[in-house]
């Protein structure tokens, strides 16, 4: 009988320790650290971590090192003289930006807008990374205003502008971000140094680019173009493309939609694009069959550091 209580009393200690290592375990896989007390972690919680899509856990912030970028952009006006167009208010071709950093400005084509911004660039440092900065600064109008990021360092992207102000202050102008030109009345007067634009009353940027910054790496989960349907039957062409640092655009895929009937193209990636650092990623309307065409595209990336995606490499 002593014996039978003894070795039950060992199969409970030794199972006890099996749990908590498991936890442990289980803990450390999910980037989350065992309580002295061991009261938080149970398999429970675990498994229903587990049951939400890894979509929404990335958006949620539950997955270490891991983030979503979610860009729309739209031309309300392709012509056929003009193509090849970005989507982005401005229309006709999109300049990117110096790959050697410049300071940027802000202005609006109208005197009221005097709100609070937010804006998201890449910047330029002494080992020649492309740094991601968000910061907030209110800008002033028709005055030209040099943006300052947090680091103090030169702009070499700009892919994104929001108001960020109280409600009833939507900006009346155009705002604009560029490098340095001649300013007429808030408004740059040589295109080629424009960065970014915000149309009468929108908000936010509308610009479908973006460049990868460095410590991470892209995924292109999805992409999506196409053009405001009507009774008119014309077709627009798309190509989406992209571009290594220092390289040239290469178009890797083509497609085109109707005015009438699809409308619309989805590409869901079952096998996303694996894209490094430094790569500018747009699509562009490439070919209309009638003036005024009104198309739009989105792409969704998910973004993860380089620490991350190595980890995962490893495992």
């Amino acid at each position: 009988m002593k014996k039978i209580i003894a070795f039950t009393l060992m199969l409970v200690i030794s199972m006890a320790s099996f749990s908590i290592d498991s936890i442990e375990r289980m803990g450390k896989k999910s980037g989350r650290t065992l309580k002295e007390d061991n009261s938080y972690i149970n398999i429970a919680n675990t498994t229903l971590k587990y049951s939400i899509p890894f979509e929404v856990r990335v958006a949620m912030g539950m997955e270490d090192g891991m983030s979503i970028i979610d860009k729309f952009g739209s031309n309300p006006d392709v012509d056929t003289a003009t193509v090849p167009e970005y989507l982005w208010p401005l229309g006709g071709v999109y300049a990117w930006g110096n790959d050697l950093g410049e300071t940027l400005y802000v202005s609006s084509s109208a005197l009221e807008d005097t709100q609070r911004w937010k804006f998201s660039v890449l910047t330029l440092d002494s080992e020649d990374n492309w740094n991601l900065e968000v910061f907030e600064q209110n800008i002033a109008g028709e005055v030209q205003t040099a943006l300052v990021p947090p680091s103090g360092d030169p702009v070499v992207r700009c892919f994104r502008m929001e108001n960020v102000d109280v409600m009833g202050t939507t900006n009346i102008g155009t705002v604009y971000a560029y490098y340095d030109t001649t300013v007429i009345n808030g408004i740059p007067s040589d295109q080629t140094k424009i960065l970014a634009a915000v149309s009468v009353g929108s908000n936010q940027t509308k610009q479908l680019t973006f460049t990868i910054p460095s410590g991470y790496w892209g995924f292109l989960w999805r992409g999506e173009a196409g053009v405001v349907k009507s009774t008119s039957t014309n077709e627009c062409d798309f190509a989406y493309e992209s571009r290594r640092v220092g390289r040239n655009f290469v178009e890797k895929k083509d497609f085109g939609v109707m005015t009438s009937g699809a409308n619309n193209y989805l590409d869901l990636r079952p096998f996303p694009d694996i894209i490094p650092a430094k790569t500018d990623l747009a699509i562009k309307a490439t070919n209309v069959s009638a003036n005024d065409m009104s198309a739009w595209g989105s792409f969704h990336i998910l973004l993860i550091t380089d620490e991350r995606f190595q980890e995962l490499q490893d495992l």
